[in-house]
């Protein structure tokens, strides 16, 4: 069982270091062709959770 469960804990490792690698293969594309720079993951993620009167407070 502890066998399984480190494969499996590798595999989602695996999986997220290939999501992240095509985020920002995208990211570079979308930039490159527009012109317009995106929010890396971490700021993108956060902001969005945030709620809209806490955002506002920032800026």
């Amino acid at each position: 069982m502890s066998e399984l469960a480190g494969a499996i804990g590798s595999f989602g490792a695996d999986v997220r270091a290939g999501m992240s690698e095509r985020e920002q293969e995208l990211r570079h594309m979308v930039e490159d062709r527009s012109g317009v720079s995106t929010p890396r993951a971490s700021e993108g993620r956060h902001a969005a959770r945030r709620p809209a009167r806490a955002r506002r407070a920032e800026g």
